[in-house]
């Protein structure tokens, strides 16, 4: 009988334990939430784990979600909207992800990765441990923070008294939350808003950050920015100086909100995201430091537009003074539309008269900008003033002027004139807004030179023409028109069968039934089907007839446009409404 020695025994135990697969193996650094590290474990979170051996070798399983289970988000995250409430399967490919004593939903599992799904339920404070369990082996546990989302704030640089005060808002579980500027809210913050106190007294709002006394056009998300998606300085960060004015050097304290809607425009806002009231302090001025720095900007004036939007114009607000000013007009004749319109709306800062007096100056020795065009007097002088500038070779600057020759009192004339010269040099140079205003202007004279002239650049191609044409209504466009229709493969042209009708009346039918006949795209068809069934034109309803007879979105276009126009359909059934559609295309 063999004896064998406590070294035999551990070399033995040793050998066996090399044939076994070695437990799951992460750290912290290895959970991430999108590109950047995790820095909390959020109820509802979708995050992924990198690491070693986290399932067996070559596998990769996909969880897919119980279509029969939602879940309902926690009544206090931030983005109640925007969480995925699928339920994942709690174990996959022999894998199980633990927080705390709690499994999570798993999106994925492979060899080094893991996608999952933090519980709805797991703890709203504190800390849990974060563990990998397969095949009975478990991962060294990862302590986390667990809740919700955190603020925390800090200047993004030193502050002083004169220059700007940038305050950088880190919110881990949403590292692209900021992004100034915003295309609504004061100063350009959208729905995020920045309160500041000193001894305990909250410091007042600027009057020049209410950027929409004299009004705003918007459409889309109320809280969306349109800062550049490209990275550039100020991005993560919101400008103090313009919303308040630091006049004194000293501690101060500062709150932030994100709200569901601009809170200066809404009573409907709620609050997503608070933080706590954090200390900044803003040192005094050092000698020649804002002199320099704006010297530096008109020697070398930057012309990027992300920069600009989010570093450079922000900060020449701080302090609104004749200086920054003569920098910051500049700014009205950059080729982007969203630098003019930022340097536009900076203009509050400075006394109304001022800035009169600054633009017109502008207006008479540079030319107009559609960014200055706001704030000029409605007057025949400034119409007079920009007619000239119809003849500038800058698109800026055209643009500006066709702005700014909206507001004379009639057509006609030596105005007429200018336009008549120059419209075949503009339209093509200026946006499309821009040529559509100055045709519809031009063909408010139904001058029979306009309508020459706009069927001309029709023929070129330049169809933002097409809506000044359509105010002549007349019949010998019509084969122009229509060709457009059954050139329409995109649906670029699906608004044009409504404008005709209305120009045209029957005498545009006919011209819907051929484009029809072209199997046109399905927007486009939609339009015509629409036009056509409104007049009792039988190959509409044939048309449709097909249509429904069919499966597809297609389909359901033809139903929406049936029941839309013939409201004893609204309610009927599919048998009711093919019925209908079939007797009324053989009338």
């Amino acid at each position: 009988m063999a004896l064998y020695r406590p070294a035999a025994v551990a070399l033995l135990l040793s050998a066996s334990a090399w044939g076994a697969d070695p437990p799951p193996e992460f750290a912290a650094s290895g959970v991430v939430a999108g590109a950047r590290p995790a820095q909390i474990l959020a109820p509802g979170a979708i995050l992924s784990i990198y690491g070693h051996y986290l399932a067996a070798a070559g596998s990769g399983c996909v969880g897919s979600p119980d279509p029969q289970r939602q879940e309902t988000p926690n009544p206090r995250q931030p983005f109640r909207m925007f969480v995925n409430t699928s339920v994942y399967p709690k174990e996959l490919c022999g894998v199980r992800v633990m927080v705390g004593e709690q499994p999570a939903g798993l999106l994925y599992i492979s060899e080094k990765q893991i996608n999952f799904k933090v519980p709805m339920d797991a703890p709203e404070s504190g800390s849990a441990d974060l563990r990998v369990v397969r095949g009975g082996q478990s991962s060294i546990p990862v302590r986390m923070e667990t809740g919700f989302a955190k603020v925390t704030l800090s200047l993004a640089h030193p502050a002083y008294m004169g220059m700007p005060v940038w305050l950088k808002v880190d919110v881990p579980e949403f590292p692209d939350l900021v992004r100034y500027p915003y295309v609504l809210g004061r100063a350009g913050f959208g729905c995020h808003e920045v309160e500041v106190r000193r001894n305990g007294t909250l410091v007042a709002l600027l009057p020049g950050s209410d950027w929409t006394r004299r009004g705003m056009v918007f459409s889309g998300n109320v809280c969306g920015s349109y800062a550049s998606a490209r990275e550039a300085p100020g991005t993560g960060s919101l400008p103090l100086h313009l919303l308040y004015r630091f006049d004194e050097p000293g501690t101060y304290e500062v709150r932030y909100t994100l709200w569901s809607e601009p809170p200066e425009m809404t009573h409907r806002a709620d609050f997503r995201i608070q933080s706590e009231w954090t200390a900044i302090k803003v040192l005094p001025s050092l000698p020649g430091q804002r002199a320099q720095w704006l010297n530096a900007l008109r020697r070398d004036p930057p012309q990027d537009a992300a920069a600009l939007l989010s570093d450079v114009l922000p900060g020449l607000l701080g302090v609104p003074d004749a200086e920054s000013l003569d920098v910051l007009t500049g700014y009205l004749y950059h080729p982007d539309a969203s630098v003019r319109r930022y340097a536009g709306n900076g203009l509050f800062y400075w006394p109304d008269d001022t800035v009169s007096r600054t633009l017109e100056a502008l207006l008479r020795g540079k030319g107009p900008s559609d960014a200055m065009i706001r704030w000029l007097p409605r007057s025949a002088e400034i119409v007079r003033a920009s007619a000239p500038y119809l003849e500038s070779d800058s698109p800026v600057i055209l643009e500006g002027a066709i702005a700014a020759l909206t507001w004379a009192p009639q057509t006609g004339g030596p105005i007429l004139d200018a336009e008549l010269r120059s419209a075949e040099r503009i339209v093509p140079r200026v946006d499309d807004q821009s040529g559509s205003n100055l045709a519809q202007r031009m063909a408010e004279s139904k001058d029979p030179r306009v309508h020459a002239l706009l069927r001309r650049l029709l023929e070129q191609g330049h169809y933002q023409v097409l809506a000044g044409l359509l105010q002549f209504a007349d019949p010998g466009d019509l084969p122009a028109l229509g060709d457009l229709l059954n050139a329409s493969v995109n649906d670029r042209f699906s608004y044009l069968p409504n404008e005709m009708n209305r120009a045209f009346g029957e005498a545009a039918l006919p011209y819907f039934e051929r484009a029809l006949d072209r199997s046109p795209a399905r927007f486009t068809a939609r339009e015509l089907v629409k036009e056509l069934v409104a007049a009792g034109d039988r190959a509409g309803f044939q048309y449709a007839l097909r249509v429904l007879q069919q499966r597809g979105a297609e389909r359901m276009d033809m139903v929406e446009v049936l029941k839309s126009q013939f409201p004893e359909m609204k309610s009927a059934g599919d048998e009711t409404l093919l019925a209908f559609v079939t007797q009324h295309s053989q009338q």
